[in-house]
């Protein structure tokens, strides 16, 4: 079939999707609705609504009719339709230009000066062949070549004056697993900003702050991964004379000035620090979560060896606007080297100068690696303030920490724990990789059956969209190999009876291929709840289910589930993963595949599990009527987007041609 999305614009160019269907609906008109608010994003400040509809072959239709904005009903329900909570995809951001540029390259005429150099087989490239039309009007970007192990690309800024605070952004694409790294260094010493697993081929965009660039060599640097598939590319740099812009409901430390977030000692204090800082009372995560270098900052707070029980720290945040209308989600990723089940952090909101109930809590210490946390805020009358508290438990022998990084408030409600379709990323989902003892060669890569990477996966999503996205298992390798994949923290308190439901393909020999769900809890525990073998046929979506009870198998600790896939020496092997669903188990809920076999017992590992790195507008007043339209007589206002370059065209009026529109209108069906 297709999709229709529906975004705010705002007048930088900004654009964030509020609205998205991708379901065939049979040829039959449906209802839509969705809430238009002003939030986080608009900020109160002029928009324009923008609807994009894109089809997958010559015979989708789509269509659209009776536009209608009510606002008398907005303080009643105002319910997405179709049902279903909107994900929080990424907000599209316009390279910023709220003031002259330092230096910039697009790469459409030259290579800017740069500097280019290369050891082993791999070079940076002009390359025309990468579609940029998500992010830029040009169509050449810069992108490495190679073939070969050690093969490593650099290319080096020319010298800039410039002192004080610089902002560095681009725009950058990972795409083939696995990818290799690509990694923005100082005077090719330490890295900055670093990513090494793939994001599909989609453009992202990234910020980095800089310092007194005049003394100092800004280099982009790429490291071949092993596959000749993989792509690393960069385009449109700028270096900018001042600090990185920061969003209002966001968060990542790298502002001197801390959000302007304030702190409350006790027995300890959070502090504003990185990897690559000293410290005489606890050891330091290896990495921030933004940069995912030594470089970047994060908030810390040091458990100590002490007798002393209670807060360790109090943390708060700046003011929010506050939603009464809605739900929000605040978001962040968090780091507990506890040493001890004794700790806790905690999470509440401040409102009208009282502190509500805690909304969030966790004391799990076993997983020393960045987690994200999605904390749902009701609605309330208020502006707010969210409050972290650290607490640290007695009879501690040894220093441990918590990290806070990258808070983000969203202003659509949090989705469910582990709930994922994979359209907009993987929800929480990362790969995670066995340590030394177990060799590992593969990750499960976000596409779909229309992706460009020579890799063995299925042609469609499990309801037959060639471009709804899947997670599908890289085997670009002839050798053996195995990922695994970690869901967020859960807590047995919170979700301690769960029915875990999702779409798995597998296609290979039989038991050459096989796929697996298990439970680890805080002390290390691991127990196999799922097993399945590929049949040795071809391959095919079936549904998988398995009940998910912790508390009766780790006593109430909080746990994390693990999806493993594995498979021997071999080519046209395919694993892939779909539409992951958890809910509150209310009586049945069966395992499938029925005749599945599963090994219930408590499984000892020697490895260790360790992280894998893991995504022109008027200002005079308009009234709400003249947006409606049922598109009887013109497009009352509504005007085509000039700059999309997809071959399609809005136009009034039934169809007279065989599959090429509804024949009848929803208003008068005429």
């Amino acid at each position: 079939a297709g999709e229709i999305s529906i975004s705010l614009a705002k007048r930088d160019g900004s654009l964030k999707e509020i609205w998205i269907e991708t379901k065939s609906l049979n040829n039959t008109w449906q209802l839509g609705q969705v809430n238009v608010e002003s939030g986080s994003f608009i900020n109160e400040e002029p928009y324009q609504v923008y609807i994009k509809g894109w089809r997958n072959n010559n015979n989708s239709i789509i269509a659209l009719d009776e536009f209608k904005f009510d606002k008398e009903h907005i303080l009643e329900a105002c319910h997405r339709i179709p049902d279903g909570p909107m994900t929080d995809p990424p907000v599209t951001t316009p390279t910023p230009t709220a003031s002259p540029n330092l230096w910039s390259c697009s790469f459409e005429n030259d290579f800017c000066n740069m500097n280019l150099n290369h050891t082993g087989v791999g070079e940076w490239l002009r390359e025309t062949g990468i579609d940029t039309s998500d992010h830029s009007s040009d169509s050449i970007c810069l992108a490495t070549s190679g073939c070969c192990p050690d093969s490593i690309a650099t290319a080096t800024l020319p010298h800039i004056e410039a002192e004080g605070l610089q902002c560095l952004t681009f725009w950058y694409l990972l795409d083939g697993a696995p990818v290799g790294s690509l990694n923005v260094k100082i005077d090719d010493s330490y890295s900055i900003w670093s990513r090494n697993h793939p994001e599909g081929l989609v453009w992202q965009y990234a910020q980095v702050d800089l310092e007194n660039i005049k003394s100092q060599k800004v280099t982009f640097e790429s490291v071949y991964g092993n596959n000749d598939e993989s792509i690393r590319a960069v385009d449109d740099i700028v270096i900018q004379e001042h600090s990185c812009d920061v969003n209002k409901n966001e968060c990542t430390f790298e502002d001197p000035g801390q959000c302007s977030f304030t702190v409350e000692e006790n027995l300890s204090k959070w502090q504003r620090t990185r990897p690559k800082d000293e410290s005489n009372k606890v050891p330091h995560v290896g990495r921030d979560h933004t940069y995912l270098t030594a470089y970047g900052h994060y908030m810390e707070v040091a458990l100590v060896d002490s007798e002393n029980a209670g807060i360790a720290s109090i943390m708060t945040t700046t003011v929010y606007d506050n939603d009464p209308n809605g739900q929000q989600c605040f978001k962040f990723y968090y780091v507990h080297d506890g040493m001890t089940n004794n700790d806790r952090l905690t999470v509440n909101i401040r409102s009208n100068g009282n502190d509500g109930p805690v909304l969030w809590s966790e004391k799990a210490a076993f997983v020393n690696q960045w987690q994200l946390a999605q904390v749902p805020i009701p609605a309330i009358s208020e502006k707010f303030q969210v409050i972290f508290t650290a607490k640290q438990g007695s009879g501690r022998k040894d220093n441990g920490s918590l990290e806070v990084d990258d808070i983000y408030l969203s202003s659509n409600p949090c989705p469910s724990v582990g709930n994922c379709n994979f359209q907009h990323g993987t929800c929480g989902w990362q790969n995670l990789i066995p340590g030394d003892n177990t060799e590992d060669k593969s990750d499960w890569i976000v596409g779909n059956g229309n992706s460009g990477e020579a890799i063995e996966k299925p042609d469609a999503d499990h309801n037959d969209n060639k471009n709804g996205n899947f997670l599908y298992f890289d085997t670009s390798f002839e050798d053996a190999g195995r990922s695994l994949l970690q869901s967020q923290m859960f807590t047995a308190e919170q979700h301690n009876d769960l029915c875990f439901s999702f779409w798995f393909y597998l296609k290979g020999d039989q038991e050459s291929v096989e796929l697996w769900v298990e439970l680890m809890s805080d002390d290390g525990k691991i127990f196999e709840l799922w097993h399945e073998w590929a049949d040795g046929q071809t391959g095919k979506w079936i549904q998988g289910q398995v009940h998910l009870s912790p508390g009766s198998v780790f006593e109430q600790k909080s746990y994390m589930v693990f999806i493993g896939g594995s498979r021997k020496e071999g080519v046209g092997d395919i694993l892939a993963l779909d539409d992951f669903t958890f809910k509150k188990d209310i009586g049945s809920c069966p395992k499938l595949p029925s005749a599945e076999t599963t090994t219930n017992k408590p499984i000892t590992t020697t490895s260790k599990l360790t992280t894998a790195d893991l995504i022109s507008t008027t200002t005079e007043h308009i009234h709400v009527d003249s947006f409606n339209c049922d598109f009887n007589w013109d497009k009352c206002g509504w005007n085509e987007d000039n700059n999309a370059d997809d071959g399609l065209v809005w136009q009034l009026g039934g169809s007279t041609s065989d599959d090429t529109g509804p024949g009848k209108d929803h208003t008068s069906g005429d």
